[in-house]
């Protein structure tokens, strides 16, 4: 989204109450929010439950152990959501509390519901440029601290299938990925052979996938589906 909002005559808007309904209008047009229905009134959301139903009844349910773990992972100054809460100040909690937000946790993944409060984000958009906001999804402290203890499981599945032509993976670059390009490129030429290159640049690519297409693909490459029904229903909630 454009970082200057203008108005009708190109002119910028520097009220800050109609700076920040413009860029609101804006990413609710580009999100398609009043055109999207619920999860419930979309007709691929109950197959794709009943198959997350069927995965979750293979993990291994969480542990305060590890529970008490990721709490520590988190750095003492984070963003935080709408909830104003870092997960690291749990740690400080007694052993019943801990115990309570591990069975949160794994009740969350045996109904494949997140209570509806937690539902709700916060989007921070981050200067990029003149023309282009970031907009970066601020989630609350239940679904931050799941997400940190069933990584390994998406991290291990990921790596599994990584492709040699992928480049959105665990310790690639902008950078790397152009440099390794570039040495392909320099190499062929020592070596007299000929090339051309084509390069497709995709504007805002993430924001132009749609979960159905997600949940499509990823049952038929193995994705782990309850982290990713739980990722998506938080999706669907409000910003």
């Amino acid at each position: 989204g454009p970082s200057q909002q203008k108005d009708e005559s190109g002119g910028r808007i520097v009220a800050p109450l109609l700076n920040i309904q413009g860029k609101a209008q804006y990413w609710a047009s580009y999100w398609q929010v009043e055109g999207t229905p619920p999860p419930s009134q979309q007709e691929w959301w109950p197959a794709f439950r009943r198959a997350a139903k069927q995965h979750s009844l293979e993990l291994e349910p969480i542990t305060s152990q590890e529970v008490l773990e990721a709490l520590k992972v988190f750095k003492p100054v984070i963003g935080m959501g709408v909830d104003r809460t870092n997960p690291r100040w749990w740690s400080q909690l007694p052993q019943e509390a801990i115990l309570h937000l591990c069975y949160l946790l794994n009740l969350v993944e045996q109904s494949l519901a997140w209570p509806e409060q937690i539902l709700v984000n916060v989007v921070q958009l981050m200067f990029k440029s003149e023309e282009a906001d970031r907009p970066i999804t601020l989630t609350q402290a239940p679904y931050r601290v799941w997400s940190r203890i069933r990584r390994p499981q998406v991290a291990d599945w990921s790596a599994a299938h990584v492709q040699f032509w992928d480049k959105a993976v665990a310790g690639s670059s902008c950078l790397r990925a152009a440099l390794l390009r570039q040495t392909r490129l320099e190499m062929a030429t020592i070596q007299g052979f000929s090339w051309c290159e084509v390069l497709w640049d995709m504007e805002k690519f993430y924001d132009t996938l749609q979960p159905r297409q997600l949940w499509e693909v990823g049952s038929r490459v193995g994705c782990p589906l309850t982290h990713l029904y739980l990722a998506l229903s938080l999706h669907f909630g409000p910003r």
